[in-house]
């Protein structure tokens, strides 16, 4: 199958998620991304003190005001290189199957990049879902092998973020192997709706 402009007239709507309707869901999954933070964080900081003993891995010390301004200062900075990594990751994926401009947002919450105007088969909307997922943690993980050790805290603040952050991307991806490989999706960003054939 491939993405089409115009849903066939014997497919219906099956689902939505809509982030900016249904708070609950998005309480939900903002809480699980802090969760997943620490999961994520001890699982990759014990990969990268097996990898690389020989190296201090994260070392904070708070000694002033200052100190602290520029940990925080780092981390915004860090956490806006990771979000625009994510989101160019699912961009270029959904360009590579539709062929046209995706379009990204910014809803206070979380960003996004979405094919509003395209319906696309189930299996290509699941590729595009876990990519970022999936080739961060990967790069992130073969450079903490050979990463200068100044480098390190930034990678895995990278792909612990990234991992945590793609919990909405997981949940739609387990949503979708629920549903049939003849399914539609239309990704608005904000809200994801799921068309099956009738």
């Amino acid at each position: 199958m491939r993405p089409l402009a115009s849903l066939p007239s014997h497919y219906s709507q099956r689902g939505r998620l809509d982030l900016g309707q249904q708070r609950a869901a998005a309480v939900a999954i903002n809480v699980g991304a802090i969760i997943l933070v620490f999961v994520f964080g001890w699982l990759f900081l014990n990969y990268t003190v097996a990898v690389r003993p020989d190296m201090e891995v994260l070392r904070l010390e708070a000694g002033n005001i200052l100190d602290i301004g520029w940990f925080l200062g780092w981390l915004l900075i860090i956490a806006g290189i990771q979000v625009g990594l994510h989101e160019a990751i699912h961009g270029l994926f959904f360009w590579s199957f539709t062929g046209s401009r995706p379009k990204f947002g910014f809803t206070g919450l979380y960003a996004y990049a979405a094919a509003p105007d395209w319906y696309l088969p189930r299996n290509q909307h699941l590729i595009i879902s876990l990519a970022p997922f999936v080739l961060i943690t990967l790069a992130g993980l073969g450079l903490l092998l050979v990463l200068p050790a100044g480098l390190v805290a930034s990678v895995l603040v990278i792909i612990t973020l990234n991992a945590a952050g793609s919990i909405g991307d997981l949940v739609v991806a387990l949503w979708l192997l629920s549903l049939p490989r003849s399914t539609m999706v239309l990704d608005a960003g904000e809200a994801i709706t799921i068309y099956t054939d009738s």
